[in-house]
């Protein structure tokens, strides 16, 4: 036998339990997105690891930095503090003879140093070296403003404060170590200055550092220091960096180290496993879409009559329990309606099976177009067709019904020949008035629809050849 499937599937497909070819889609797109959020969840966790691991290498590096500014700046003024106590106990014995070699000798055992002075009564009084120097000889700290504010604050803290970079009465600029030196008696002598080059100590810090490696410094509470960077690199404090406190005598510096990529040179091969990923999750997208798809079709077909394209006598069962359970909730009547063709063995007969499949093709869409939306036709086997029409309550409604059916079965058909003429004996039956089960109410029309079959029969000869 020929098969020959209608060109689309007609509005009884909707009482079938199979999901549409959208909702495949539908389902394909969520499992995508869940699966695409779960790779960007994954890579999030990823690139802060790999974040946090390049972190706490730059943190690594910073400490290196940090511990090597702090013992530069250790070695440069550790000499210093001796001189304070040679100071106390010669006070009556210095002289410039005596006093520059003293300089000399702290001098000589610093680092980065550019000068270191003596200043009694606040009074600059002995400098070493003298050379590039003269000009701050005789320099009065209580007459400069600038100065004066930070010398006032390290004799009101009897203690070291370190100031700068300042630009100095000799030319250029440095760090400044001033230090208070007070007697056995407890008078305020004077001060020792020890000025630091900060091209020198911070140049000295980079030399072993990696190319990539940025730093800067800058005092914290900079407003009672005058110049907010100490050294380094400014921009470093607005790109992304870590940052370290270094002690210095009398305040504080905040050290921040960053690198030429923060994130870490792993972030390459993490976008090209999210690129997998995302990937990955369109694929499995697409065979669940192709896999759901696949089954609703075979779903579908194993409630589909192949032939006509109308629900099956499986697809019409579980209709018509659907509608005795909805109708039973409501109230609600409906009629079934058993059909079975007259004439169509003729057409077999003379015109063969494919002929036939053919005809039952085109009264089966002729009877749909007859039908409103709301009903129900399928094909349960061979010639013989059944009908749910819903909210019918009485019979003449249902043969109208019938008789639309009828008009559009006995329309002749193409390729049929004149003398076999269609026609349809059609049996009803009411729910719940003839039965409140679906045995009850097929076997009630299908009785029907033979004795009216009988009827027709015995009032009209049987369509013959001529």
């Amino acid at each position: 036998m020929n098969v020959h499937f209608p060109g689309k599937a007609n509005a009884d497909s909707a009482t079938l339990p199979p999901g549409p070819y959208w909702l495949s889609v539908a389902i394909a797109v969520i499992a995508a997105v869940c699966m695409a959020v779960l790779v960007e969840h994954i890579h999030r966790i990823e690139q802060d690891r790999i974040r946090q691991a390049d972190r706490n290498v730059l943190i690594q590096q910073a400490a290196t930095v940090r511990a090597r500014i702090e013992a530069e700046l250790s070695a440069s003024l550790y000499a210093a503090t001796g001189l304070v106590g040679y100071v106390v106990a010669h006070e009556d014995f210095l002289d410039a003879v005596r006093v520059n070699a003293a300089l000399e000798a702290i001098y000589r055992h610093g680092r980065h140093l550019r000068n270191v002075a003596l200043a009694p009564d606040n009074v600059l009084s002995y400098v070493y070296p003298l050379q590039g120097n003269e000009a701050v000889v005789g320099f009065n700290y209580e007459a400069s403003a600038e100065q004066w504010a930070e010398v006032e604050r390290a004799i009101g803290e009897r203690n070291s404060v370190l100031a700068g970079p300042l630009d100095l009465v000799q030319g250029g600029r440095g760090l400044i170590n001033r230090t208070p030196v007070f007697l056995l008696d407890d008078r305020y002598w004077g001060l020792l200055s020890v000025v630091i080059d900060p091209d020198s100590l911070f140049g000295h810090v980079v030399e072993d550092m990696p190319d990539e490696l940025r730093f800067g410094l800058r005092w914290l509470q900079s407003e009672r220091r005058g110049t907010a960077l100490v050294g380094g690199d400014a921009s470093v404090f607005e790109a992304e960096h870590v940052s370290l406190v270094v002690p210095v005598p009398g305040g504080q510096w905040e050290l921040a180290v960053a690198g030429q990529d923060v994130t870490g040179s792993g972030q390459g091969y993490l976008n090209w496993y999210r690129a997998g990923g995302h990937l990955v999750a369109l694929l499995v997208a697409i065979l669940l879409m192709l896999v759901l798809r696949e089954r609703w079709a075979i779903a579908r077909m194993a409630m589909t009559d192949q032939l006509t394209g109308l629900p099956n006598r499986r697809a019409f069962q579980r209709q018509l329990t659907r509608a005795m359970s909805e109708a039973s909730r409501r109230g609600d009547s409906f009629a079934l309606v058993y059909i079975d063709l007259d004439g169509f063995k003729a057409v077999n007969d003379r015109a063969g099976h494919a002929h036939g499949d053919r005809v039952l093709v085109i009264v089966s869409r002729r009877m749909r177009q007859a039908l409103d939306s709301r009903s129900t036709l399928a094909r349960i086997g061979g010639d013989e067709f059944v009908l749910l029409l819903p909210d019918t309550q009485d019979e003449p409604t249902v043969k109208d019904h019938a008789s639309h059916l009828r008009n559009a079965i006995r329309r002749p058909i193409e390729g049929v020949e004149p003398e076999i003429q269609l026609d349809a004996a059609v049996g009803v039956a009411l729910f719940p008035t003839d039965g409140r089960s679906a045995e009850a109410l097929i076997n009630k029309a299908d009785s029907r629809m033979y004795r009216a079959k009988a009827r027709f029969n015995c009032s009209q000869s049987s369509p013959q050849p001529r």
